[in-house]
């Protein structure tokens, strides 16, 4: 018997030795990273943001990145410390600086005076439960008073969740919990780092494309994963707040908010959906009966209860409507929003002892249904919250977290103001730039898959596109101003590092290089090591002709990240930019060698090869790159150049075709086709091109004058005078357009 314990314990005690010698060695050496969410800095008296905390849940190159935050450990007297937790609608996208965090926080100052409240940005794009349960056990360490959770989008695309293309789906919470620990460990990422230079060449997202990388994970309202992932998010917040319970720590849990009403579903169940008459999307009582009787046999058509849901909503029948639009995003196939049963779990997480629960998916389905005209605006597309709609979030927050404060800081809420949204707006220094640049975010994300699958969205992008100039030139004729009010807001507060990243912004769009180097290199200064900010510092320094210092900042990124291709390929661009070819062609190879499903790089290149007259290189690099992404319309776009450069026209005009087919969109490729036709001698195929080049683009000026070049060249002056002008409202300074218009309006007038 002795013999066998004996056996047993040399069993499990010779590979726990093995594992704490390697950890200890690997540790001692410097290799792997920590993995906690927070940091200290050096001192110990100052925490940061991890930013290789994502490597744990991400592959390298996808992985995702916390914001930069600096607090203080301990907490100072009379601070009130609240970490907020969830995914990128907690986290704020398009601008962090602009989201959830920011609002309550400011808003909690304005109502309680005296008290300093920190609300510290704990949330990160495109996690879920299994990573948001570390990251608040990471956070209960740092003495908060309120942990703050909105989180549920990410639940079945998030890592381990069965729609993802992340960390794999699995069944077991304990195998999921096992995996997380190991990859905390160096060890753990030694063995990730060995096996994926092993299965190099395995499938999986070459870059991060939003929600493109999910196209093909539709998970169905009766798939039997979906059971298991509502019970791992039960479980995983459920611990949670038991562990923020045992130390004392209030939860402030909300249910997820959803755009139900001006968001169609990104996908149907194949073969569900009968062809949609244009006489049933207008609302009457037939059309509304003719949906309902297709819905019988095909209940679960996300498409129709959204057709349906419209229509009831124009009718006044809002109730029912309701239910229409939940069931729609309930059966959508591409489950990127929380859906009934995510709620309801959250509703029941709410009821537990030391949780005090926000309705918000209540609170903003009123919202939306409150009239039958517009609804407000509240969600930038599917989840993601406007400024208006964090304002809403933010007010719902704070009127419960009310009670839950200490009483003596309850009664000083009497003193305080509750702002306006303009005057939130004012207290978080929004300006005119940073608006049209969420908006241009926001209108670049609508034009990729999935969302471009929707007519109602494509003509939201195509509106889009058609202001986008005047906006964009209204923008930058207000940057001095906005810059004077960013560097007043630095002022007041020094210590918010969102609100000096956003004046590095400004002062960069200005031409202020210098001024953008010092607030860049103050940043470094107060938390080193950040990849994107040494990045960022590189090319302000690159823009100034400091090659040196932007070299070893970039060789120093790269160092850092040996197995994103990125930080490579910055490398090279700026060594090419220095007329330093066959280093960065070097540069350019140990990128795709870092990753080898790189697009970016080879694109990089290809270009360089090209340069350096080697076509046959640069053409071979290329159809490398579309073989990799055989649906991606790029790749075609970009050989179709170069052979146009080499004026082999024909098969140029072949790939542009391709492309378009890809990608109909595309107001710049239509306008490249057009212009290889026209120079080819087919015109009037030119023409259709071009004017579809403004049909898809409405903002695009060269296709207007392109076309307007063509018009005048069949003798058709005055429709080639109007064009013209249309175009020169986007671009007012353009001295050929002026010139031709005159000789245009000229020609119909002698015609008359």
């Amino acid at each position: 018997m002795k013999a066998v314990a004996f056996r047993l314990s040399a069993l499990f005690l010779v590979p726990a030795l093995l594992f704490v010698g390697l950890e200890g060695s690997l540790r001692i050496a410097g290799w792997g990273n920590p993995a906690t969410f927070w940091l200290p800095l050096e001192g110990g008296t100052t925490y940061t943001t991890n930013q290789r905390f994502g490597d744990r849940f991400f592959p390298p190159h996808l992985a995702r990145t916390p914001q930069v935050q600096v607090l203080q450990q301990p907490k100072p007297e009379g601070t009130y410390r609240v970490f907020l937790l969830g995914g990128s609608a907690a986290m704020g996208t398009p601008d962090a600086a602009f989201g959830l965090a920011r609002h309550l926080e400011a808003m909690l100052g304005d109502r309680y005076p005296g008290t300093t409240f920190e609300v510290w940005n704990a949330a990160m794009t495109a996690i879920n439960s299994h990573v948001v349960r570390i990251i608040g056990g990471d956070c209960l360490a740092l003495d908060p008073d309120l942990l703050v959770i909105y989180l549920g989008n990410n639940e079945v695309v998030g890592p381990y969740g069965p729609g993802t293309v992340f960390e794999s789906f699995s069944s077991s919470l304990t195998l999921i919990r096992m995996s997380a620990w190991a990859k905390a460990t160096r060890t753990g990422q030694l063995v990730a780092a060995i096996a994926a230079s092993i299965w190099r060449g395995a499938d999986g997202p070459a870059e991060w494309a939003g929600l493109s990388m999910f196209r093909e994970r539709k998970i169905s309202e009766d798939d039997a994963r979906l059971e298991r992932t509502y019970g791992h998010m039960r479980r995983n917040v459920g611990d949670l707040i038991e562990e923020a319970r045992g130390q004392g720590v209030p939860v402030l849990l909300s249910t997820v908010a959803t755009n139900l009403v001006s968001h169609p579903p990104f996908a149907s169940r194949e073969g569900a959906d009968p062809v949609i008459e244009e006489s049933h999307l207008l609302p009457s009582d037939e059309a509304i009966d003719n949906l309902r009787q297709a819905l019988a046999t095909e209940e679960g058509s996300a498409e129709l209860h959204y057709r349906l849901a419209q229509l009831l909503r124009k009718t006044g029948r809002i109730d029912e409507a309701l239910d229409h639009f939940v069931r729609a995003r309930d059966t959508d196939l591409l489950r990127f929003r929380a859906d009934s049963k995510i709620n309801h779990t959250l509703r029941l997480l709410g009821d537990r002892e030391g949780v005090t629960l926000v309705d918000a998916d209540r609170i903003f389905a009123e919202a939306q249904l409150a009239e039958q005209g517009q609804a407000p605006d509240l969600f930038w597309e599917h989840v993601h919250l406007t400024f208006d709609g964090n304002f809403r979030l933010a007010s719902a927050l704070a009127e419960s977290l009310h009670p839950l404060l200490p009483l003596p800081l309850q009664t000083t809420r009497d003193r305080g103001t509750t702002p306006s949204l303009e005057g939130m707006a004012r207290r978080l220094g929004v300006n005119s730039w940073h608006q049209f640049e969420m908006l241009d975010t926001i209108g670049r994300l609508l034009e990729r898959p999935p969302f471009n699958s929707d007519p109602s969205q494509v003509a939201r992008v195509r509106r889009w596109r058609a202001v986008r100039p005047v906006l964009e030139r209204r923008a930058r004729e207000g940057l001095e101003a906005a810059a004077e009010q960013q560097t007043a807001a630095v002022e007041r507060d020094p210590r918010d590092i969102q609100l000096r990243e956003n004046l590095v912004d400004l002062l960069e769009e200005q031409g202020r290089l210098s001024e953008a180097t010092v607030q860049m290199r103050s940043l470094l200064a107060e938390v080193p090591g950040v990849r994107a900010w040494m990045t960022r510092l590189a090319f302000l320094l690159a823009e100034q002709n400091q090659f040196d210092e932007a070299r070893e900042l970039l060789e120093d990124v790269a160092d850092r990240s040996p197995r994103q291709d990125q930080p490579r390929g910055n490398l090279g661009f700026l060594l090419e930019s220095q007329q330093l070819l066959d280093p960065a062609a070097e540069q350019y190879l140990l990128a795709i060698e870092a990753l080898p499903s790189s697009l970016t790089a080879r694109y990089q290149l290809a270009a360089l090869r090209e340069r350096q007259s080697k076509v046959g290189e640069a053409q071979a690099i290329l159809e490398e790159a579309a073989a990799l992404a055989p649906l991606q319309p790029e790749p075609a776009i970009r050989l179709a150049e170069l052979f146009d450069r080499q004026q082999r026209f024909d098969e140029a005009i072949e790939l542009y075709r391709k492309a378009i087919e890809l990608e109909p969109e595309s107001g710049q490729v239509h306008n490249n086709l057009g212009f290889i036709l026209e120079r080819t001698g087919r015109l009037a195929d030119a023409l259709r091109h071009y004017q579809a080049a403004t049909e898809v683009d409405p903002g695009y000026a060269l296709a207007y004058f392109n076309l307007a070049d063509g018009l005048l060249a069949i003798n058709r002056p005055a429709e080639a005078a109007e064009t013209y002008r249309a175009g020169l409202e986007l671009d007012p300074d353009n001295p050929q357009a002026r010139s031709n218009l005159v000789i245009a309006t000229e020609m119909t007038l002698g015609s008359r």
